[in-house]
């Protein structure tokens, strides 16, 4: 590749695929803003059109658009955008009517809102011009309305349904007009028996249906369906959401009956479902891969052993399962788990209080592709368990042990040490002990000896001190966020050396757990932050009595990737609102937002020039 004019290589000068790989990793908000204003070549490249797939407010860092230049936006990426999101906050119905504008391949059209409100005529006009406007439309979600009789949208295969006020309209005429649909949501909504009744009837090409915290008489289509007058055709359903709501183990067996090819199914939260909804999910449905069945913390479960037992039994290709705080199912049930499910990557059991440190250490044995494992509550756990995870599971990326206050020092020393790192080399294929040196030298797989894991959680272990941080940092240097709030054994030189080693870390939570365990950490710890932490977005430091705006003003100054600092307020701090309005003044180059609540968040943008200079 030849050099530039001028002598050195540019990143223009790079061939335009480069250029546009690079550009995948910057924000629409910087396309928009910076990368077409830098030059022709940019302005143009930054156009194509797979940056443009998905219009949504939420991509520009919640900058709030005037209506005209979104509709200029909007009509600038015409051809190129498939998706297309109205936020009902933000956006007049002139924004979302969009006249004399038609997004030719748009495939998908969902309107969202921050607060609940009720339908009014704007989204009701809205959803009757789209089914005139964009007849081949696949997929519609809207917020407390569904479209009179007239709106039909003839290729429509995916409706999305939330129902904040809990009101329906014209349901059951709106499916009669709509027999295609493959994929049904329902969210907060009072069903009425016969529409559920029509779904899982009339569908025999459903493959999602969705009804979260959806209030129905679920009885009633119990008896309908046992009559035997229509059998389900549900054939083809490969997504279920049950969650939260009163179904029984009878209905549940009823819908499942017929849907063997069921890939997940979440039950979180069905305070009727017993193990025998759950042997009968795990009897007919052999092939799913995702298991959810989390009960809220305060909750009740009635899930046991043989519920566990049972899924491990059948469904060998179980990829998820969610367990949590379903504390019956035991030590015998997750050790009768990790002895049949081989090809599990994600486990939570959060709350199973029975644990033992060999179960974990044979799930670390047998499912060799974990990817998250959730611990926390699991009080039985020891450091060996922590230790065991890091050094076996190669895939890990996601470890929670929150609460688990039997873990302190790790074990870690033997996996990094030159005797090991030799003997690893000499059992490579043509690898002698004179070559052993160059072995290191040639092959980065030598140097992988550390835990990959990302995201590191360790909320409220107790016990947890600078000793052990220094082998997190040491062994995890891959890591992106820590969350060792409540670790009030942790001081300045623990996080110093987190700070100094994990040179990705963008999330870090070190704030205190209560009044009388408050963070050890001051105003030096966050000058560290400032000189090692060049990749943090967002820090968390409240029930922090030690530090003062004197100290969380460098950070926000100087921390040229910081976007959020979550700090305490109140009588007991040394951190006022005064105090955060006057630093707020004195930052140069910066726009600062400050949002006092139960905490006070800082969150800090960049000053741009909000203009749409159009080529």
């Amino acid at each position: 590749m030849e050099e530039s004019s001028h002598g050195s290589m540019t990143v223009s000068d790079l061939p335009h695929d480069i250029v546009l790989y690079i550009f995948q990793f910057i924000s629409k908000k910087d396309l928009l803003f910076n990368v077409r204003n830098t030059c022709s070549l940019w302005n143009q490249l930054s156009r194509q059109k797979k940056f443009w797939k998905t219009l949504d407010i939420k991509d520009f860092s919640n900058y709030v658009f005037p209506t005209k230049l979104f509709l200029n936006l909007l009509a600038d990426i015409q051809d190129s955008v498939e998706v297309l999101v109205f936020n009902l906050n933000h956006h007049d119905l002139q924004a979302i009517l969009h006249d004399q504008i038609e997004c030719t391949n748009l495939k998908e059209i969902r309107f969202e809102s921050t607060s609940s409100l009720t339908c009014g005529e704007e989204l009701k006009t809205a959803v009757s011009v789209f089914s005139i406007k964009y007849p081949d439309l696949q997929k519609l979600s809207v917020i407390s309305y569904v479209s009179e009789s007239e709106d039909v949208f003839p290729l429509l295969n995916s409706f999305t349904f939330s129902g904040e006020d809990r009101s329906l309209m014209n349901w059951k005429q709106f499916y009669i007009l709509h027999p295609h649909l493959t994929e049904i949501t329902f969210q907060n909504c009072e069903l009425e028996a016969d529409v559920l009744i029509h779904i899982l009837t009339q569908y025999p090409g459903l493959r999602k249906l969705d009804i979260t915290h959806c209030q129905c008489s679920y009885s009633e289509i119990y008896e309908y369906l046992k009559s035997g007058e229509i059998t389900p055709p549900l054939t083809m359903l490969q997504y279920l959401n049950i969650s939260n709501t009163d179904i029984s183990d009878a209905l549940l067996e009823e819908i499942t009956k017929q849907s063997s090819m069921l890939k997940l199914i979440d039950i979180t939260s069905c305070s009727r479902l017993t193990n025998t909804g759950i042997e009968a999910v795990a009897r007919q449905c052999p092939d799913i891969k995702t298991l959810i069945i989390n009960v809220n913390e305060f909750g009740h479960s009635d899930v046991s052993f043989s519920g566990a037992q049972s899924v491990a039994e059948h469904c060998k290709c179980l990829e998820v399962l969610k367990l949590n705080y379903c504390p019956e199912v035991g030590d015998e049930g997750v050790k009768c788990l990790a002895n049949s499910c081989f090809n599990l990557k994600v486990l939570e059991i959060a709350g199973c209080l029975s644990l033992l440190d060999s179960t974990v250490a044979t799930l670390t044995e047998t499912c060799k592709y974990i990817q998250k494992l959730k611990f926390s509550g699991c009080s039985k756990l020891t450091s060996k368990s922590l230790s065991t995870v890091l050094t076996r599971c190669k895939h890990l990326k996601y470890l929670n042990i929150e609460s688990c206050h039997r873990v302190a020092d790790l074990d870690l020393q033997e996996l990094g040490s030159d005797e090991q790192l030799v003997t690893y080399a000499k059992n490579q294929p043509n690898v002698g002990d004179k070559k052993v040196l160059g072995y290191f030298e040639s092959d980065v797989n030598a140097f992988a000896l550390h835990s990959h894991v990302s995201t590191l959680i360790m909320r409220f272990c107790s016990n947890v001190s600078n000793n052990c941080m220094k082998k997190v940092a040491q062994f995890c240097p891959d890591l992106q966020k820590l969350d060792i709030q409540a670790c009030y054994l942790v001081t300045n030189a623990g996080i110093r050396e987190v700070l100094k080693q994990c040179k990705y870390l963008k999330h870090l939570n070190i704030s205190g757990g209560s009044v009388s365990q408050t963070s050890r950490i001051n105003n030096d710890c966050l000058l560290d932050v400032v000189k090692h932490g060049h990749n943090l977005q967002e820090l968390r430091i409240v029930e922090n009595y030690n530090i003062t705006v004197d100290g969380v003003m460098p950070i926000v100054q100087e921390c040229k990737n910081m976007v959020s600092v979550c700090v305490g307020i109140g009588k007991r701090t040394n951190i006022s609102k005064e105090g955060l309005i006057d630093m707020s003044a004195k930052i140069e180059n910066k726009t600062i937002c400050l949002q006092f609540k139960l905490h006070a968040e800082i969150l800090i943008y960049d000053n741009v020039e909000l203009s749409l200079k159009r080529s």
